[in-house]
């Protein structure tokens, strides 16, 4: 929803019927709130997403089963982990005053049991692989000097609260579950702690150009991707001693540039074979623009290529079939594009019309929200074109290209829905070849509706 206009969000599915089919966008779910987030956990049963703010108890984070999606106010902000065995969520709300932190045990149940945290800054966490524990990662915002506090969530014992010495940005469990890496935590590093005592081991600290953003594990158990634009950095496990809870982790980090200069990723994701990460991104400073194409980091070979897609469309938010074969791209043109991660084609743009949209405004059945509407006084034809005369009620200047549905003139041949194609001075122009020169002052309307675009692509595992 570019311009902000007040609607009702939609999740909308894309599914095929074949291995021939191509993808079609099904029945429109309506979601009671506007989402900021959503996770699908491990096994596909649910996805969760979250809300800005709980607006003053009036919107919670909600859960959808697959054909449905239900409510609860009890927990509100964005969604940051899904434990392995799906019963615990972790919600981050740092809109509302004070920021909280929100546990959420058999979430998707409606007896779910809610413990709020107050955590200000809270941005990642991360489940360990036996679900015991739970890291999650805060920075206050500035003006507050920028140094990350851990906490420690744990189902046995009590919160505890761990003071870094510099700002960490993500945090993830190494497959084996012995041990975590923070992206930060000390300056321009990457740190690593002992899951069981939660004790830092400063042997496998990693020294970085910049405290990365993002970090991942890889499936292999021994290899991490750290991303700190305009580098990725490569962390391999070498080797690891287990002592009681005293054991260290043996590492080393290998520096690739990307090529891409600076940039502020948005997204980071890894192919289920880890062989491939996929890259989206905005230019500095944080929300100027995103990035016009998907990196792509060939992990073996530490080569770096781009996808574009077609049209030109800018990526908004991506999610990986659980085979990797296809990467599903939400794109400022309101279409999901379906990307052959094999040739880097861009196979199809699901579009959603009408029938299937991703926002709505009030009634029943749901309205168009407005994006523009014009008052029109006179109408001349030339041809198949018709010049319409008119002022803006309300809402943005028309733009060509835009849908206009035309409404409320005295001679039917001028109502319809068009295409603009071209502007003047207080008139645009469409092709349609029964309109009719008016000779009175007219009373019609035009309204062009907002297009919502798929800013939040998840494919279930």
């Amino acid at each position: 929803n570019p311009t902000k206009a007040t609607c009702n969000a939609t999740i909308v599915p894309l599914t095929k019927s074949s291995n021939t089919s191509t993808f079609v966008a099904g029945t429109p779910v309506g979601l009671p709130a506007s989402p900021n987030s959503i996770i699908f956990d491990e096994r596909g049963s649910n996805a969760y997403l979250g809300v800005d703010s709980s607006h003053f108890g009036q919107n919670g984070a909600m859960v959808f089963s697959g054909s449905a999606a239900s409510q609860f106010n009890s927990a509100f902000g964005k969604v940051l982990a899904v434990s392995p065995d799906t019963s615990t969520v972790i919600f981050s709300d740092t809109f509302d005053t004070p920021n909280q932190v929100f546990i959420c045990n058999s979430c998707s149940a409606a007896s779910r049991t809610i413990t709020s945290l107050l955590i200000t800054g809270a941005t990642a966490a991360a489940f360990s692989p036996d679900n015991l524990k739970a890291y999650i990662v805060a920075t206050p915002p500035p003006p507050a000097p920028q140094v990350s506090t851990l906490y420690i969530y744990s189902k046995v014992d009590a919160l505890q609260k761990i003071s870094l010495n510099a700002a960490a940005n993500d945090v993830v469990f190494a497959e084996e579950g012995g041990f975590s890496y923070l992206a930060g935590g000390a300056p321009s590093s990457i740190t690593v702690r002992r899951t069981c005592d939660n004790a830092p081991d400063p042997s496998a600290t990693l020294s970085t150009a910049a405290i990365p953003n993002m970090i991942r594990a890889l499936p292999d158990a021994t290899t991490l991707l750290a991303l700190e634009p305009p580098n990725i950095d490569l962390v391999s496990i070498t080797a690891l001693s287990a002592a009681g809870c005293s054991g260290t982790i043996t590492d080393s980090a290998n520096t690739v540039n990307l090529g891409q200069g600076t940039f502020i990723p948005t997204q980071f994701i890894i192919s289920g074979d880890g062989a491939t990460a996929y890259i989206l991104g905005e230019t500095q400073p944080s929300g100027s623009a995103r990035l016009p194409f998907i990196m792509v980091f060939n992990i073996g070979n530490h080569t770096t290529s781009a996808i574009s897609l077609t049209g030109n469309a800018i990526p908004l938010s991506a999610s990986l079939s659980p085979a990797s074969n296809l990467l599903f791209v939400g794109a400022d043109d309101g279409a999901v594009h379906i990307i052959d991660t094999s040739s880097g084609s861009d196979l199809q743009q699901v579009t959603f019309p009408a029938q299937t949209p991703l926002c709505f405004g009030p009634g029943n059945p749901p309205t168009a929200v407005p994006k523009t509407v014009v008052a029109i006084s006179a109408v001349s034809q030339n041809g198949s074109n018709t010049t319409y005369s008119y002022v803006v009620n309300s809402g943005l200047p028309l733009a060509v290209g835009e849908t206009i549905v035309i409404a409320g003139m005295q001679d039917g041949g001028n109502d319809g829905t068009y295409t603009i194609l071209s502007l003047g001075p207080a008139t645009f122009a469409v092709t349609n070849n029964s309109g009719v020169t008016t000779t009175s002052v007219q009373n019609g309307s035009g309204t062009v509706s907002i297009t919502c675009n798929p800013d939040l692509v998840a494919v279930k595992p």
